[in-house]
């Protein structure tokens, strides 16, 4: 990896050195260019047309690519990875409303929603962190890096750390998805976990266990995609089909891969052959038997996984929401708990919004 500027070739880390040796021919874009790797994430969309014909280029991996394309893709891939907005912060918007219909109605199944609703609250936090490093990842330069800039090897792995960590990210994404679907439709009541011997449990899994932290700790103990699949709906079996599985299971299988090989063997980040000598004397050499990993590629498969998974989740908690609406606790407006202080008065005013948007005081 290296920098093109103004027709010649220099060193990651002769940016600044670079810059200065051609400052007449870069004045127009001077400027922007000095402090470009440190405001590479906050430039205005005039700054970036400003350098659109500076004459500044990255080569990498038999690639021209400029300055102005660089972040133009960076910010068209960022674009390509949607937030599913309807499930943050769920934990804390709604558990207030869902207290208050608990008080009339007296019954325990607030707990189910709230515990649902936690576990969705942190898998937005999961996917936004595994959605950061894949953006990350995709970045051919990181110019905020303490890693010094030399022939780019450095950026390469760079990368690879952010990829390894998506890769893990999303692979617990599906775990947390199939925690809150085990939760939300009850799907524990009556499971009988296996001893240590391998006999069924007298004392079956229960709506109390999410009063303690012994029977949470049950309930997700068992909570595996194998075990959940057989006592799901029939909507969320449907939706959770082996097509939906097998889509997204190139990235599981990677993961694995992460977590206990120690990571992925990306090409160029391994360099083989400096003992070549040596590897000719003998029958086996792992240079020639060892598969490496395209970096490209396998982010290109990660960003589909986050589009699939991404809608996936938007059905599945459509489908808890009609399943909680059916226990009268939610509403339409339910996500519109408002809080507002009397004029006048010290104490909260506690309301939520009915139809047309009005008022209705609790």
């Amino acid at each position: 990896m290296a920098f093109e500027i103004c027709g010649k070739l220099y060193k990651l880390s002769d940016y600044d050195t670079a810059l200065e040796e051609n400052k007449e021919i870069l004045m127009e874009y001077y400027p922007i260019l000095v402090e470009f790797p440190y405001t590479v994430r906050r430039l205005s969309g005039n700054a970036v047309e400003t350098i659109k014909n500076a004459p500044v280029y990255i080569k990498c991996s038999g690639k021209k690519i400029s300055l102005y394309e660089l972040i133009k893709d960076n910010r068209t891939f960022e674009a390509q990875l949607p937030i599913v907005s309807e499930i943050n912060s769920l934990e804390c918007i709604h558990e207030l409303d869902i207290v208050f219909k608990q008080l009339e109605k007296g019954d325990q199944y607030h707990a189910v929603i709230i515990e649902t609703f936690r576990v969705l609250h942190d898998l937005s936090f999961t996917l936004n962190t595994a959605r950061y490093a894949l953006m990350q990842a995709h970045r051919i330069l990181h110019f905020s890096s303490e890693l010094k800039w030399s022939t780019g090897w450095e950026q390469l792995w760079s990368r690879a750390v952010w990829l390894n960590n998506a890769i893990v990210m999303y692979n617990s994404c599906f775990d947390k998805l199939i925690q809150a679907v085990w939760i939300g439709f009850e799907s524990y009541i009556g499971y009988r976990e296996k001893d240590k011997n391998g006999k069924l449990k007298e004392t079956p899994l229960s709506r109390q266990d999410l009063y303690s932290k012994s029977g949470l700790n049950r309930i997700y103990k068992s909570c595996d995609y194998n075990t959940i699949k057989k006592r799901l709906p029939q909507n969320i079996k449907s939706i959770l089909s082996n097509n939906t599985i097998k889509k997204l299971s190139k990235v599981r299988i990677y993961a694995n891969k992460v977590k206990h090989r120690g990571g992925m063997r990306y090409k160029g980040l391994f360099p083989y052959g400096t003992i070549g000598e040596l590897t000719n004397a003998f029958c086996y050499s792992s240079a020639r038997t060892q598969i490496e990993d395209d970096m490209d590629k396998i982010i290109n498969e990660v960003k589909e996984y986050h589009n699939i998974f991404c809608e996936l989740v938007k059905t599945v908690f459509k489908y808890l929401i009609e399943e909680f609406q059916k226990h009268d606790y939610l509403t339409e407006n339910t996500n519109k708990v408002v809080l507002t202080v009397q004029k006048g008065k010290t104490k909260f005013g506690v309301y939520k919004l009915g139809p047309n948007g009005k008022k209705l005081k609790i």
